[in-house]
């Protein structure tokens, strides 16, 4: 299937159950419910994963080529480690946000976090809350906009959150065009400690099918060292298929 088949677009009528942006979320599923369990009863370990999980995509174990430690060397800083955490499909932020806090305070290091979200009007709210949810001067974040089944959409909006301090640079002549492979090649240029996808893979997978949501989970692997999946019940899909009709979805 051609995961690009169909265009993205916005009905205020859809109240976020077409793609999944809805707009009182977090009313119904507080941060709390996530980070908790996640830490104390099914991955107790992920901090110590995530600080010493290698970069294996650096052979020569400089690390000048991890863009965690560029950031803090081109500002005239002590060099250091600094997290990186990014939330695919992040909804306003808050449990972005709650992620960023725990990450910084379990570990003790700085913690730049960053969100994408295909809603304009969520991304707005996630950058406002910015200034009243980050709890510690060591954390770091920003939102950006984007269309997850759009690879180059995906890759493009991740590569300016490390363009904005590291020399991270992309090839400007790649476009929708591009092999699988080369699209790898710069994935691979940008790397997170941690990416997480939460409750967002039934919206990736309805809407560019079984190919289309392989093809994400590879380009979200590929960005990352530490990669954290919480895919919806298969309920759910029989709760899409009751808003909408078949011709409305790939699978």
């Amino acid at each position: 299937m051609d995961s690009n088949k169909k265009k993205v677009v916005h009905d205020e009528n859809d109240k976020g159950h077409r793609y999944g942006n809805f707009h009182s979320y977090y009313n119904f599923h507080p941060p709390s419910d996530r980070i908790v369990p996640l830490f104390e009863k099914y991955f107790p370990n992920l901090m110590d994963v995530i600080i010493q999980h290698p970069n294996n995509d650096n052979n020569d174990n400089n690390d000048n080529s991890n863009p965690t430690f560029i950031a803090n060397e081109k500002k005239g800083e002590e060099k250091r480690r600094m997290l990186t955490y990014c939330d695919l499909g992040c909804n306003e932020g808050d449990l972005t946000l709650a992620m960023a806090n725990e990450l910084h305070k379990r570990s003790s290091l700085n913690v730049r976090s960053f969100g994408i979200d295909i809603d304009a009007e969520l991304i707005r709210r996630a950058n406002k809350k910015c200034e009243t949810l980050l709890k510690d001067d060591g954390v770091e974040a920003s939102f950006e906009g984007g269309d997850l089944t759009n690879a180059s959409d995906h890759l493009n909006v991740c590569e300016n959150f490390f363009r904005s301090d590291a020399d991270c640079r992309s090839d400007e002549e790649a476009g929708e065009g591009e092999g699988e492979g080369k699209q790898i090649q710069r994935h691979r240029r940008v790397c997170f400690d941690l990416c997480s996808i939460f409750s967002t893979t039934m919206w990736i997978h309805v809407h560019s099918g079984d190919e289309g949501l392989k093809l994400f989970l590879k380009r979200a692997s590929a960005m990352c060292n530490v990669l954290l999946i919480e895919p919806q019940p298969s309920k759910w899909y029989g709760y899409f298929c009751y808003f909408y009709s078949q011709e409305d979805v790939f699978v």
